[in-house]
């Protein structure tokens, strides 16, 4: 029963991620910094910066200063 409820909470986690992917993708790059916040409040900070990561992966290369930014400003402490 603990493996199915682990197995459960990976998918979970899986598809929270690529609903944050989503999120960000269909965000402009100038709300990008106020959307990352909002995401902030609700998401979990692993959940949030590993869909940012894969969002660096599928961006436009003209975005990346401003993708640097904010990944700067949110996920280095």
């Amino acid at each position: 029963m603990d493996l199915i409820k682990n197995m459960l909470g990976i998918f979970a986690r899986h598809a929270d991620r690529s609903t944050l992917l989503d999120v960000l993708q269909q965000t402009s790059p100038e709300e990008l910094d106020a959307a990352v916040m909002r995401l902030k409040k609700k998401a979990q900070g692993d959940d949030l910066r590993e869909a940012y990561m894969q969002l660096l992966g599928v961006a436009p290369l003209e975005h990346f200063g401003v993708l640097k930014q904010v990944y700067m400003k949110h996920f280095t402490h």
